[in-house]
């Protein structure tokens, strides 16, 4: 983990937007793919317990008029959801930012929004150094349920459609997405195969749709040697913010590295840092199927075999 990162002058040198984002939570919402088909829960605690449906309900024909009505239960379990914190402290000198000719730390809220989206959608869809609470990540999850489908490179629309295919019949949930590769859709258009429309103006936040199925590209992250695409039930992929993102400048205060080495010293120094915190959580609902078995509705397009 870097303790020793800072602005600069020579980092503080270029032109920035002329549009800045007041927030970092907006860059967030509109960046992070977990965030963008995720259903968003509030959570008033670190943990949270969520219900899931464990056992379902049946009905039964009753026979001729005097006959007897069967009975049927359903039945919830509480799922933990746990929100962990990510964070980042951005030191810089005093001196560059006196000098600098445009507002730094607002400069810095959506590159550090950014930053935020990516940390979140590495854990979400990849697993990737997640927070131990979490457990595996998507792509994890329906690897684990084998369902998966080697892509196809001269077809991957089929590809995609045979993944929405397991997660609506193995997992008895329609797949309301598919999350895709960068540059997924140029191959696509390319190969000419299947039929990767456009969506009317207002018809969804995606551009693309593959026999209805929106497609989410261009991810903020993406590990391409674990997937080609990610199709799921998005409304079983919970995810949610402990609070706000607060971000907050000091100018007094040490940096220490995790060996209790004072990096900075910004009194001494003088330096200011900016210190962004957010807390998020997420849980992967398994719902049970009609015959009362915890399915995962998630299916991941590998890519082939090298």
């Amino acid at each position: 983990m870097p303790y020793s990162s800072l602005v600069d002058r020579s980092g503080a040198a270029g032109d920035v937007p002329d549009q800045i984002a007041e927030q970092i939570t907006g860059v967030i919402n509109e960046q992070s793919t977990a965030m963008q088909l995720g259903r968003r829960v509030p959570v008033s605690t670190r943990d949270s317990r969520m219900p899931v449906l464990t056992s379902v309900p049946d009905a039964y024909w009753v026979d001729g008029d005097t006959g007897l009505k069967s009975t049927s239960a359903a039945a919830w379990e509480n799922q933990q959801l746990t929100a962990e914190e990510i964070a980042v402290i951005v030191p810089v000198p005093d001196p560059v930012l006196e000098d600098s000719e445009f507002d730094l730390w607002a400069a810095l809220r959506p590159l550090i929004g950014r930053a935020f989206a990516r940390r979140l959608d590495r854990a979400v869809l990849f697993g990737e150094e997640a927070p131990m609470s979490w457990g595996p990540g998507l792509v994890q999850r329906a690897t684990t349920a084998t369902q998966t489908v080697v892509n196809d490179p001269a077809d991957p629309a089929a590809s995609i459609l045979e993944a929405a295919e397991q997660v609506a019949v193995a997992a008895e949930r329609a797949p309301t997405a598919a999350v895709v590769r960068p540059g997924w859709q140029y191959t696509a258009a390319r190969l000419r195969t299947g039929e990767v429309v456009a969506n009317p103006v207002g018809a969804g936040p995606f551009p693309l749709a593959l026999a209805g199925l929106p497609l989410a590209p261009n991810p903020v992250y993406w590990a391409p040697a674990a997937a080609e695409a990610i199709v799921a039930d998005w409304d079983s992929v919970l995810i949610g913010a402990r609070q706000d993102i607060r971000f907050e400048i000091f100018n007094t205060g040490v940096i220490q590295d995790d060996t209790g080495k004072i990096v900075y010293n910004l009194l001494q120094q003088d330096m200011s840092a900016m210190r962004v915190t957010a807390r998020f959580g997420y849980l992967l609902a398994t719902p049970a199927t009609a015959t009362g078995v915890a399915a995962v509705p998630v299916s991941v397009v590998t890519p082939p075999a090298p």
